[in-house]
């Protein structure tokens, strides 16, 4: 376990930091106050403009950062082209060819997007699959194992401590008090990573250096792992076009062309971050081959960096799992008040305030089902999304066929039990992955429906 020794100069950064992040809270939080409509409180009156798109969004994405520094570590090159170049198509899809299909619409979630073209009963069951994929488990995690850097304590303590701060800020303000502590976040997080990448090229001797330090096969494009398993990583990037915190944004934009451009330059952004975070954990593991790999990245980076940067680098961190978690759970109370209709007989803002408190003892509960595995996590729950929600989403915006409100229901819930059976109870035979076999599913359901039915699609989303 790392521990980490405060020098005083790191500890007049991270308070001036902590100062700054609280003094947006309580400013943003007073103006969102004022909000009266749903419009306003949740889409901040869809006037996001795009430097604001841009820092939101990239700063919400990417809050898994232990997850992706653990895989790159134990996988090398593998794990950045698993978990960040098939992203990127799927930002460019997004960006190219669904943003002009949604984002005129004016809704508030994607299950309002299903509701207004497919029925009720199936946009009820995406957006409890929405809750699935929106509760923060693995910044509930990665906020925990960051506790434990700066304060030694048991692991569900921290993780408990977390859950509590993050949902004590983010029940009190409106959707503006996620986007302007995503501003700050967004400025820290490039910062530290950048800082830790700009250390590490200058200690960087050779790349056949680099290569002999590192395990066997770290710098092969596939690794120890086959081509399948890289695939159904591939598949579960495009879970990307059915992320309910893009769709969150792309509602709350101003116009249709800062949605698209601001995805396309959020790319960019995150292409930058993934690099860093490559370049560094490489050198990191080189450097420190028996450091376990969940913290031989954050041992490097503070064995490393100056006194003063440490501050920055260990704040820069804490936002970029801040802006995630907080984001989450805000989605996550949405869904549940809005989506979900639930908590009918209070007002918006005591809705909401109770809704996210909810959201965060589920995070807290379900981190501790899974034991602090960031990975097992995003492969289970994303592959519930990828195989449940994307293919019929995909189908509902570009077909010219229309599926039927019962026949998606079915869908839906079809194809995500074939996904807990075949996982948790045949345990993956053939050595096929669960996510194949619901993508199956959802095709072979929706493919039925379409042709017992039979009708042309008279939606919004098709004639566009």
């Amino acid at each position: 376990m790392i521990r980490f020794s405060w020098h005083p100069l790191d500890t007049v950064v991270v308070t001036t930091l902590i100062f700054l992040f609280i003094s947006i809270i309580f400013l943003a939080s007073k103006k969102s106050h004022s909000s009266k409509s749903q419009i306003d409180f949740f889409l901040m009156g869809r006037k996001l403009t795009l430097p604001l798109f841009v820092a939101t969004l990239v700063s919400t994405w990417y809050g898994g950062i232990f997850g992706v520094t653990q895989i790159i570590a134990e996988k090398g090159l593998y794990g950045w082209i698993s978990q960040s170049v098939f992203w990127y198509l799927a930002y460019y899809i997004f960006a190219i060819f669904l943003v002009k299909k949604i984002q005129p619409l004016k809704l508030m979630s994607l299950p309002d997007v299903i509701k207004k073209n497919v029925g009720p009963k199936s946009a009820k069951i995406a957006a409890y699959f929405n809750l699935i994929d929106i509760i923060p488990v693995t910044y509930v995690i990665s906020l925990g194992l960051f506790i434990q850097i700066v304060l030694p304590m048991n692991f569900t303590t921290a993780m408990l401590i977390g859950v509590f701060i993050v949902s004590s800020y983010s029940c009190i303000g409106g959707f503006r008090t996620i986007i302007y502590t995503d501003l700050l976040q967004f400025i820290l997080m490039m910062s530290g990573v950048l800082i830790v990448a700009f250390f590490s090229i200058k200690e960087i001797q050779s790349l056949n250096h680099l290569q002999e330090s590192l395990p066997k096969g770290h710098l092969s494009l596939l690794g120890k792992e086959s081509l399948g398993t890289l695939v159904a990583w591939g598949c579960i990037a495009f879970s990307t076009l059915v992320d309910p915190h893009f769709y969150q944004r792309i509602f709350a934009a101003n116009s249709l062309k800062t949605a698209k451009r601001g995805i396309l330059y959020s790319t960019l952004f995150w292409i930058i971050f993934d690099l860093s975070i490559l370049i560094g954990v490489l050198q990191a593991k080189s450097q420190y081959p028996s450091v376990p790999n969940q913290h031989v990245y954050f041992f490097y980076a503070l064995k490393t960096l100056p006194s003063g940067l440490k501050g920055i680098f260990l704040f820069g961190v804490l936002s970029t799992i801040l802006s995630t978690m907080d984001s989450s759970l805000f989605l996550g109370a949405q869904t549940w008040t809005l989506d979900l209709k639930k908590w009918k007989n209070h007002s918006m803002k005591k809705k909401h305030f109770l809704s996210t408190w909810l959201v965060g003892g589920w995070a807290f509960c379900l981190a501790v089902l899974f034991d602090g595995n960031i990975k097992r996590v995003w492969k289970t729950l994303g592959s519930l999304s990828a195989a449940s929600i994307l293919i019929p989403m995909i189908f509902i915006l570009f077909s010219k066929k229309k599926v039927s409100d019962n026949g998606l229901t079915l869908t839906f819930i079809v194809s995500s039990l074939s996904i807990l059976l075949w996982k948790g109870v045949l345990k993956n035979p053939f050595n096929i992955d669960e996510l194949y076999v619901g993508a199956l599913v959802s095709i072979l359901f929706i493919t039925f429906d379409v042709i017992i039915k039979r009708e042309p699609s008279k939606t919004a989303l098709s004639s566009s």
